[in-house]
């Protein structure tokens, strides 16, 4: 059983290798073996290739709208930045700062320091210094923290 298992992954990535792109083939691995895990950044990577057009998909801001979505129902804080500017620049998607605001804020509230950074110049914008001041804040020490932990 486990021989026949082996031999048709061998097939499939031989396959793979000849007819897809490197990152489609560590995509396909990685929902095959982790589809739980793996669906949300599969999503946002996905989104990434067709908003700019690289690793051989073509360039299609309504598809990679779609996709940050999808990858944003599932939890994932870029992706729902990634939406949020989408709304915010009308790429792919109507443009709606109310919906911008709501998926920027999400992402603030996921984790995301740079999403957290553009509320602070949001509410600076307005004159709300003291809730800049907090995003700003919040901002720099999620930033700190992703410093210190990639050395």
């Amino acid at each position: 059983m486990h021989i026949h298992i082996l031999i048709c992954v061998e097939w499939f990535l031989f396959w793979c290798i000849q007819h897809c792109s490197v990152i489609r083939v560590i995509t396909l691995i990685f929902l095959y073996f982790n589809p739980d895990l793996y669906f949300d950044r599969g999503f946002y990577n996905a989104a990434l290739c067709y908003k700019h057009g690289s690793f051989g998909y073509p360039q299609d801001s309504t598809k990679a709208f779609e996709l940050y979505l999808r990858s944003a129902e599932l939890g994932k804080a870029s992706a729902m930045k990634g939406v949020a500017y989408a709304y915010l620049n009308g790429d792919g998607v109507g443009r709606n700062l109310k919906k911008a605001k709501h998926y920027m804020e999400l992402a603030a509230m996921s984790g995301d320091w740079s999403a957290r950074h553009y509320l602070g110049d949001s509410e600076r914008e307005k004159g709300n210094f003291e809730r800049a001041t907090k995003h700003y804040m919040i901002s720099a020490g999620k930033s700190l923290l992703c410093i210190v932990l990639s050395q």
